[in-house]
């Protein structure tokens, strides 16, 4: 049974929808669980030239309930952390500044009221604040986003502090994505006193990421 009663929506946008007007700051890393996938769309009257900057204009949109949100961490050489890696156990530790809900809203929703952008959708309330649920979009072009279901645990990276996906994690994929295999093996570096996998590294696994 679907918990926001939408099975797809649209976007008509009169000016270029624009990476460098949506995207602004380091962004946010999101750690959710997925309630339910929808196709969203974005119908653009209007492009800009500088291709790069262009937003794309289909999307899988993911209704999410937040365990917890924070800004990307970065360490001082200007690298991304290893977010799997950094537990409080770890010398390394870097403690996230947590984001609460009113706050991350404020965030996504850029000031409108609710945590979706004013003229994004029709009716945001499927949304916090009337709901518990936030919502992220993904374009539809990149591998990992048709694998990811309802059910599905996700640490996201956004683009800027915004819905839009830079990266994601599957937290609890079959196979040996994460569960049954990197995450039994970081179980295994915890009781051993090992280095976790790529702590030793700098920045993010991009194997783990799309």
């Amino acid at each position: 049974m679907s918990v926001s009663g939408l099975r797809s929506t649209t976007t008509n946008w009169s000016t270029p929808f624009l990476i460098s007007e949506q995207c602004a700051g380091d962004g946010l890393v999101i750690e959710c669980t997925v309630k339910e996938v929808r196709a969203h769309s974005v119908f653009v009257r209007k492009t800009s030239t500088d291709q790069a900057d262009n937003l794309p204009g289909r999307y899988n949109a993911f209704l999410v309930e937040v365990s917890q949100a924070y800004p990307r961490i970065f360490n001082s050489a200007g690298y991304e952390i290893d977010y799997q890696a950094n537990i409080p156990s770890k010398k390394s530790y870097v403690a996230p500044k947590v984001i609460d809900s009113p706050a991350l809203g404020e965030k996504l929703g850029k000031g409108s009221g609710s945590a979706m952008p004013k003229d994004f959708l029709p009716s945001t309330s499927h949304l916090f604040p009337t709901t518990p649920y936030f919502e992220l979009w993904m374009d539809i072009g990149r591998p990992k986003s048709k694998d990811i279901e309802a059910g599905h645990e996700l640490r996201v990276l956004t683009m800027g502090s915004s819905i839009f996906i830079d990266a994601v994690q599957i937290l609890n994929a079959k196979g040996d994505a994460l569960t049954g295999g990197w995450s039994s093996t970081i179980q295994g570096a915890v009781d051993e006193g090992e280095p976790l996998p790529g702590e030793d590294q700098e920045g993010c696994d991009s194997d783990e990421w799309d």
